[in-house]
């Protein structure tokens, strides 16, 4: 690996130990050092143009943090970086500085008494937004795609919901400090549901018959309202009518499966299949049925069906495990991860690594050997019902494998499954597995005969070598390429951050000290991470631009898609676990708010915003975009609360150190010496023109980022009034219980701000 480049960023001494001993090389053909220069890539960011004219062909994505030494108004920041840190080099020697590391900081450091929780008061007032040449965006008419005009958006347009709770009405200590004590549990009073559904599968009959409800009724009498040894009874025997769990299969239909199509619409017999599956589906459905109580209800659902699944895991304990089990248990860990009680959030932890054992022990995602369609003469309903068994299998397991990936960035949890385990061939396009007969399905199934099933391992490496998309694979599909992308580059990171990948083998005893690296890895200083980064970008682009070509035949309707591209630049481009730390102590007092800016995790967003500028403002400009899609297209989906709350924290850690980082490079709303005829402002949350984000991200230290109901993020009271926007987004995602606990962390981080004025 050539070392020039990491030499450039160090000092003298690291440099010349760099150049003899640290020359990492990965063992195996899966990390190729010397791999990818720039192909002609283009940016797309999926904003005003369905398609990006090629002439825009954009090197954003392979921007060298090289230049960022020689930037105009780049100065170290006084008093902020200890002597000796090394300017953006590979190992980062200055968090191994004693003279600013905080001491050992303890749970038991709690700040003295605080002021009662509330919502932090409301500034109404927008910074005034100077009319130098404005984002198009911002002319347009309020009809418009790009304003969001509610007649492009029939189908994902969030429905209100009359029982939302303002952020101020949140128990905000309840939230972070939730104790152990025992939780009761019972269902409220169902009184009236709202009929809103557009999905087309709806229009299939999911009505529970009577004997089928008799039959959960009855299991629901036994396991929860009878004394007996294992489990507490509820407090009443209160359980929703049919009627209601028809409804909320119904709404499953319309807002679950629009975005993870695991079941199959046109074949589901809520009266056929195990009434454990059939009780898992009007759980998750309920969430988006508006209930006033929605916590109580939904914890009453899934405690249900965990006392259920217990039983009927002991029941098959000595043979296969079927596969409605496994679904039964994939949709309530996803309940119970993301509702509202944090012991059920533990439970769930475990139980996904029960259901990856599971799913590895059934091969769900193992390559097929030879197709298991019966031959041709056999008659197309037994070769349809063949082919949705097949096809459920593989969407099944690789859900499973799409959860575990997710709790690595929403829980930090460890992975389980790797890129290699999927093998199974990606889940055809949604259009064939929405066909609702046989005939339907063989006419589109026929179009596909003679192309090839490639596996999710072989799509992503199509995706990073050749630069394209396998054919013949749906949305679903995508969201699992972007998430395999994370598996790739977290893969390529731990690497990285092992001391032994900087030592050279060798037969001579050595001292430990001049052998490896001492301090933390500063992944993007090293040239090889930032290449395996810089094409990971350029696979989302690709993936976003087919992306731009389905909201166009949409007539500008985004779909969910589109949300999981942008948090991709937020998880692949922020440190987000550092300011997720930072702000979850903070909020839960682990660290005092005076004593911040003595933490590891302030030095190193610091460290990101000045030696990672181009990505950091690559990632404000996508953290934009998910607000932006979320208050337009919301299906409530449960990782958009997740996604929410990583868009405003990148938002905020942004905003509170930019002004330490570039100190002296412009008067907030002056224009940049250097780009006279460039505007001084960027709308970070409102599609805009592909050459003003090309422009932002190049040089954006001297404009001014605005958000609606914010002004300059970067002004005084721009970070504090971000959190204040992000509690106002989340009261809209409440249905999903852990929208809560985000409410809390972002309230109580804005008293603090508050208070600290």
């Amino acid at each position: 690996m050539p070392t020039s480049d990491i030499r450039a960023t160090l000092s003298g001494d690291q440099g010349a130990r760099l150049n003899h001993q640290f020359q990492p090389e990965v063992p195996g053909s899966n990390i190729n050092m010397g791999m990818m220069v720039a192909h002609n890539q283009q940016l797309q960011l999926g904003f005003p143009q369905p398609y990006l004219d090629p002439a825009m062909a954009s090197t954003i994505n392979w921007l060298s943090n090289d230049l960022l030494l020689d930037t105009p108004g780049d100065h170290p920041t006084a008093d902020r970086h200890p002597p000796h840190s090394s300017q953006g080099g590979t190992i980062d020697s200055s968090l191994g500085q004693a003279s600013w590391l905080p001491p050992v900081i303890s749970a038991d450091q709690t700040s003295p008494s605080l002021p009662d929780p509330r919502h932090f008061p409301r500034d109404a007032a927008q910074s005034s937004t100077p009319q130098s040449r404005p984002c198009n965006a911002s002319q347009r008419s309020a009809d418009s795609y790009i304003d969001g005009g509610g007649a492009r958006l029939p189908k994902y347009r969030r429905k209100q919901d009359p029982g939302l709770r303002p952020a101020s009405l949140i128990d905000i200590r309840s939230q972070l400090h939730q104790t152990g004590g025992q939780y009761k549990f019972s269902f409220p009073t169902i009184q009236e549901l709202r009929e809103e559904t557009s999905s087309e599968e709806v229009a299939f009959n999911f009505q529970i018959e009577p004997a089928m409800y008799d039959n959960i009724y009855q299991s629901f009498i036994q396991l929860c309202c009878t004394e007996n040894f294992l489990y507490p009874k509820f407090e009443n025997n209160v359980f929703p009518p049919r009627e209601a769990l028809s409804q909320f299969i119904e709404l499953y239909f319309d807002s679950f499966q629009t975005v993870y199509p695991i079941l199959h619409g046109p074949t589901f017999n809520p009266n056929a299949c195990h009434w454990l599956l059939t009780m898992a589906v009007s759980a998750i459905g309920s969430y988006a049925a508006g209930i006033d109580e929605q916590d109580n209800c939904s914890a009453a659902f899934h405690e249900f069906l965990r006392r259920a699944i217990h039983i009927e895991k002991e029941k098959c304990r000595l043979g296969r495990t079927p596969l409605w089990l496994m679904q039964t248990i994939m949709l309530n860990c996803v309940g119970l991860l993301h509702g509202s009680n944090e012991h059920s959030r533990d439970f769930a932890l475990d139980s996904i690594g029960e259901l990856v054992n599971i799913s590895t022990r059934e091969g769900l995602l193992c390559a097929f050997t030879q197709s298991r369609l019966p031959p041709m003469d056999t008659s197309q309903d037994a070769r349809w019902a063949t082919w949705v068994e097949d096809e459920t299998r593989k969407r099944t397991g690789y859900f499973i494998w799409l959860l575990d990936c997710m709790l690595a960035y929403h829980f930090e949890g460890r992975l389980l499954l790797s890129l290699d385990d999927g093998q199974a061939p990606l889940p055809s396009d949604e259009s064939l597995w929405r066909a609702s007969s046989a005939d339907a399905w063989r006419r589109l199934y026929d179009k596909t005969t003679g192309r090839e099933e490639v596996s999710l391992y072989n799509a992503v490496l199509t995706l990073y070598i050749e630069k394209k998309l396998v054919a013949n694979i749906g949305e679903f599909g995508h969201i699992l390429l972007v998430h395999a992308l994370y598996h790739r580059m977290w893969e390529v990171g731990d690497y990285f951050r092992r001391p032994l990948s900087f030592w050279n083998p060798t037969a001579k005893k050595q001292p430990m000290e001049a052998a490896i690296p001492s301090g933390s890895v500063w992944l993007p200083g090293i040239p090889s991470y930032s290449r395996w980064r810089n094409s990971a970008c350029d696979c989302l682009d690709i993936l976003h631009w087919a992306a731009n070509s389905t909201i166009a035949k949409a007539s500008g309707l985004e779909h969910p898609t589109v949300l999981h591209l942008h948090e991709a630049r937020i998880i692949l481009l922020v440190p987000f676990r550092e300011v997720k730390t930072l702000a979850t102590s903070l909020a839960t007092e682990k660290v005092r708010w005076s004593a911040r800016q003595q933490t590891i995790e302030w030095h190193y967003i610091l460290r990101w915003i000045k030696h990672d500028q181009y990505k950091a403002r690559l990632a404000v400009i996508h953290a934009g975009a998910s607000l932006w899609h979320v208050r337009r297209y919301s299906t409530d989906a449960f990782h958009e609360p997740v996604a929410v709350f990583l868009a405003i924290l990148t938002l905020w850690a942004y905003g509170m150190c930019h002004s330490q980082v570039f100190p002296d490079t412009r008067s907030r709303g002056g224009p940049d010496e250097n780009l006279p005829s460039e505007p001084t402002f960027f709308h970070i949350d409102r599609p805009c023109d592909d050459e003003l984000v090309q422009i932002f991200v190049r040089g954006g230290q001297g404009m001014k980022g605005n958000m609606t109901g914010v002004g300059d993020i970067c002004a005084p009271e721009g970070p504090r009034r971000i959190l204040q926007v992000g509690c106002e987004t989340l009261a809209g995602l409440a249905s999903w219980g852990i929208s809560k606990r985000f409410i809390a962390i972002l309230t109580r981080l804005g008293d603090l701000m508050t208070c600290d004025k």
